[in-house]
């Protein structure tokens, strides 16, 4: 009996995509919908959209924290360093942010590192250890251009773990 119904809750699905919806947004959130292959877009409010062309993507807008997975970088003076970044954020422009990028996460990662690379190989060691607060400053200034064509706002950026590496060759003569 189960499957002679089965082709009606299918019917009744597509069905349901020709009938209009709303998409609330939290006052927190921002996102883009896409209709018709255009993109525009939508801010905290009720909107109205038709599913059977239109898509909307919601992303929060507020603080976000990520830690960067720790790199293994050299200075200006040859020594090997370990650190290890935190990008304080916020989207302030979704149509940059997710219309022009394919995961977000991934593009902040990215750049976040390769700002950190090009600020830590331009510092000898001994003024990346004394000048914390000026190291910090100037990655976050690389950072949060790199970002702003993102949509992307970098509220901090900071080394949160910073060490000389040290290579231990555990392969017996």
């Amino acid at each position: 009996m189960e499957g002679a119904f089965s082709w009606l809750s299918s019917v009744m699905e597509s069905l349901g995509h020709l009938v209009p919806r709303f998409k609330h947004i939290e006052a927190n959130q921002v996102g883009v919908m896409f209709t018709r292959g255009k993109a525009r877009p939508i801010h905290p409010g009720l909107h109205l959209y038709w599913p059977v062309w239109s898509r909307p993507l919601v992303h929060c807008s507020s603080r976000q924290t990520m830690t960067l997975s720790a790199q293994n970088l050299t200075t200006a003076d040859h020594k090997t360093v370990c650190a290890r970044t935190q990008v304080v954020m916020t989207i302030v422009d979704p149509m940059l942010a997710f219309v022009e990028t394919s995961s977000l996460e991934e593009v902040v990662v990215d750049m976040a590192m390769s700002g950190v690379k090009a600020v830590i190989a331009k510092k000898n060691f001994a003024d990346l250890v004394s000048c914390s607060r000026a190291v910090d400053a100037a990655i976050s200034r690389r950072v949060r251009a790199d970002l702003k064509t993102y949509g992307v706002n970098v509220v901090r950026c900071f080394l949160s773990d910073f060490s000389i590496a040290r290579v231990i060759c555990l392969t017996q003569d």
